[in-house]
């Protein structure tokens, strides 16, 4: 399976770039930030989601690796995506870019379990509620998510303050 990929974009239609690596060339679907941001020529370094089903192969590029979990959430209220896991509902997974039914419900699978269903979490001022929210929900132990919500600027929108998190957190890992 691809999981990245670092190469020169040799085209580019749309949200989908061709990335050539050593000689061979990869379709790359793409968000429409990074579609707008790669040109032809540039050096691209990409994580990757590879997608299979029984008729075709495709592969969905990422500045890092959490950005196909940040586009669900960067796109859905916490409680959405609780709703969604504890109804098993794949249909609201698979509305994601590059979450197919397999996936979806991988995702529910995986989260089931981590969930925080019903409960606030309280960090007594430390950082925003929604932001740790959002990271615990990513399987995040509390008190890892403690020590990463002091660190991030809060003059930032949530999703940025999520994606920040994830990152402070990843390098932990």
């Amino acid at each position: 399976m691809i999981g990245y990929l670092k190469g020169s974009v040799i085209h580019k239609k749309g949200r989908e770039l061709y990335i050539l690596v050593r000689e061979i060339g990869y379709r790359v679907r793409v968000g429409e930030k990074l579609a707008v941001t790669l040109r032809q020529g540039d050096e691209a370094e990409l994580w990757i989601h590879t997608h299979v089903r029984e008729d075709q192969l495709d592969l969905y590029g990422f500045n890092i690796p959490n950005e196909l979990a940040l586009s669900i959430v960067g796109t859905r209220e916490v409680a959405q995506i609780e709703k969604a896991v504890q109804n098993a509902d794949v249909a609201f997974f698979q509305s994601v870019p590059g979450v197919g039914k397999k996936g979806a419900q991988k995702i529910i699978v995986d989260l089931k379990g981590k969930m925080i269903v019903g409960r606030d979490l309280d960090l007594s001022g430390e950082g925003d509620g929604e932001v740790a929210e959002a990271l615990t929900q990513f399987g995040f132990s509390r008190i890892e998510v403690i020590g990463a919500v002091t660190k991030i600027d809060t003059s930032l929108p949530v999703e940025a303050q999520v994606r920040e998190g994830l990152k402070l957190l990843g390098k932990r890992k």
